[in-house]
């Protein structure tokens, strides 16, 4: 149901109350905040689920979309069908108190200092810091080169702005977090990566090789750069999947049914064959 205290409305169902307990680690989780233009969830709480006002590079169908579907009685759903949300997974009640620690959380940014660049929280693209309410939020960044899967780009030709060397645009490209003395602050670079069958170690594959992270906070040395490794346990278990052919190529999305669901320009069982506009488009247009 929803509820209005006077000051907040929140989504606090049964179904959306046993998701926020189990996704944030946190038993005193007692409803998930509307955005304060009462139109789907408050962004700081839920990142860049589907139903969270303002632009993203895609929107997320997690449990708990399906749990708020479930609460209204209006619908049956199939929880087993759920995409992964990494924002604020296993952060703990922390995370849902009052303020926005950069410091701690990395969904959160501060712009006077180099924490406000970075990865999207699902780490398939860049990030900006864009205030939202009163927390500056670390969100994925729509501009033309800020996706890892690239699109139109996905061979890496046509991106603009400055390129990491060995920076790669396409299919199983996530985002990481690189840092360089030649740098102002912290940035990011789009990598080839793959997770391993335990879910324990991430691939990260550079010109000279590749590389394995194992703990979250590592440091490698990598190019002309050092690569900060992400959480090995959390990426796998959401940016790291990989259960569709060739990743849909960086022109899709994975359904639940392991297949690609390709992006409006694209075609093809792994999204690789551009559309034949001229069929598609009106005859005054094509």
């Amino acid at each position: 149901g929803v509820t209005n205290d006077g000051e907040l409305t929140m989504f606090s169902g049964p179904n959306v109350l046993e998701w926020g307990r189990a996704h944030f680690d946190c038993d005193e989780f007692e409803g998930m905040p509307a955005a304060a233009e009462g139109r789907g969830f408050d962004r700081r709480f839920a990142g860049d689920e589907v139903l969270t006002p303002g632009p993203k590079q895609r929107g997320v169908v997690s449990r708990l979309t399906m749990a708020v579907l479930r609460d209204s009685g209006w619908f049956d759903v199939d929880f087993s069908k759920a995409e992964p949300n990494a924002w604020g997974r296993d952060a703990g009640c922390e995370f849902l108190a009052p303020g926005c620690n950069a410091k701690k959380f990395a969904e959160f940014c501060d712009k006077s200092d180099d924490s406000a660049a970075g990865c999207a929280s699902d780490q398939r693209g860049k990030a900006r810091c864009l205030q939202i309410g009163d927390c500056n939020l670390r969100v994925a960044n729509v501009g033309m080169g800020a996706a890892c899967g690239g699109g139109f780009f996905a061979s890496g030709e046509g991106i603009v702005g400055p390129r990491l060397r060995g920076e790669f645009f396409g299919g199983f490209a996530r985002c990481f977090e690189v840092q360089a003395s030649w740098m102002t602050g912290r940035s990011a670079g789009c990598l080839m990566s793959f997770c391993s069958d335990d879910l324990k170690r991430i691939y990260v594959v550079g010109t000279r090789g590749t590389t394995v992270c194992d703990r979250p906070g590592l440091a490698i040395a990598l190019e002309t750069y050092t690569l900060l490794c992400p959480d090995p346990k959390k990426f796998c278990a959401t940016s790291g999947l990989t259960s569709c052919p060739e990743d849909c190529g960086g022109r899709g999305r994975c359904n639940y049914r392991r297949e690609c669901v390709c992006d409006f320009a694209f075609e093809g069982i792994a999204c690789e064959k551009l559309k034949d506009f001229a069929k598609i488009l009106p005859s005054s247009l094509a």
